[in-house]
C-alpha cells in the first residue's frame, strides 16, 4: 500500500499565475532542448495577459529557442519563513517580426541585460500556465 503523501503546496488559479507572472518578477527561466539536450537560461522579460517577451542577440544560444517549445518558470522565496510560490508557463517562442510592435519593444522598459548590440525580440505564448504556492508555517 502506498502511503498517502501530503503536502502544503497549494494550486493557484490561471489569474493568481498572471498576476505573479507580471508584476512580482521580471526574472525567469527558459528551458528548451538544444542539439537534443535541455538547457534552462535566465532571462529579464515582460508579461502580458498572452504572452511574454525577452530580448536576446541574433545568434546567441537563447536564439535557438526561437520555434521550438519552450517552459519558463518564475518564482518568489521567502527562505526564513519557508515559504514562496512558483509559475510554470508552457508554450512556443517566436522571433517578434512586425517593424511596429519592434519599434515599440525598443522604446519600452525591457532591455537586454546581456546583449548591448543588436537585438532579437522573442515572444513566448501562454499555452499553458500553472504556479503553485507554500504559504509557510
Amino acid at each position: 500500500m502506498n502511503p498517502v503523501r501530503v503536502t502544503r503546496a497549494e494550486e493557484l488559479s490561471h489569474s493568481e499565475c498572471l498576476e505573479l507572472l507580471q508584476y512580482q518578477s521580471y526574472v525567469g527561466r527558459l528551458g528548451f532542448t538544444v542539439d537534443g539536450r535541455p538547457l534552462v537560461l535566465p532571462v529579464n522579460y515582460l508579461a502580458g495577459e498572452s504572452s511574454l517577451v525577452f530580448c536576446t542577440a541574433p545568434g546567441s544560444v537563447l536564439s535557438s529557442a526561437v520555434g521550438r517549445p519552450v517552459a519558463f518558470e518564475v518564482d518568489g522565496v521567502r527562505s526564513l519563513y519557508r515559504s514562496g510560490w512558483s509559475v510554470l508557463v508552457q508554450g512556443v517562442a517566436e522571433a517578434v517580426t512586425d517593424p511596429t510592435e519592434m519599434e515599440e519593444l525598443r522604446r519600452g522598459p525591457l532591455k537586454s541585460w546581456a546583449a548591448p548590440g543588436p537585438q532579437l525580440w522573442v515572444r513566448v505564448s501562454i499555452g499553458e500556465i500553472s504556479g503553485r504556492r507554500l504559504p509557510g508555517g
